[in-house]
């Protein structure tokens, strides 16, 4: 079975996502802050993260993405925002983000 993680400090926002995926058959869990996500992949065996791309602390979604492959390897990881700029979409690219 998948098991997915939803990083989004908009907590209504996160919800309506896994409540997606979890209508797709996908266990699903939701963390608000970069630590709270690198914590639940390093005890889950996640395939898919959906990741904000602003994250309180000063934390950006796509300074996550190495960490959340350090935990998880094989993970796949879907960026999503309401702030794109070409850098964000350029910098997603490098790390080889959707």
């Amino acid at each position: 079975m998948t098991h997915a993680i939803v990083v989004d400090d908009n907590e209504e926002l996160a919800a309506n996502l896994a409540e997606l995926l979890e209508s797709l058959d996908v266990t699903v869990d939701t963390a608000h802050d970069a630590a709270s996500a690198v914590a639940l992949a390093e005890r889950h065996d996640l395939s898919l993260a959906v990741v904000d791309v602003r994250l309180p602390g000063g934390a950006s979604g796509v300074d996550l993405v190495p960490r959340l492959r350090a935990a998880a390897p094989n993970i796949e990881i879907i960026i999503v925002t309401g702030n794109a700029t070409v850098d964000s979409a350029v910098a997603a690219v490098r790390h080889g983000i959707f």
